[in-house]
């Protein structure tokens, strides 16, 4: 996350949504979410895990899927 942002500065990844210049941050993607289920993953501890952009139109898809899970 650091890295990324070091590299990225004009990129805040805290501010998901806003102008587009703040719509993308490091994260897990929703193509994560069969191996988390297939291996029956149990904890992930971190704030703003969800990669944007998802490609999808659901804000904080992993997040509110692992709910699911």
């Amino acid at each position: 996350r650091e890295a990324w942002q070091a590299q990225d500065p004009e990129r805040p990844y805290s501010r998901p949504f806003g102008p587009p210049s703040a719509r993308e941050r490091p994260g897990l993607h929703v193509s994560c979410l069969p191996f988390i289920r297939d291996h029956d993953v149990s904890v992930l501890v971190w704030d703003m895990l969800d990669h944007l952009p998802i490609g999808y139109d659901i804000p904080w898809a992993v997040h509110a899927v692992l709910f699911a899970y």
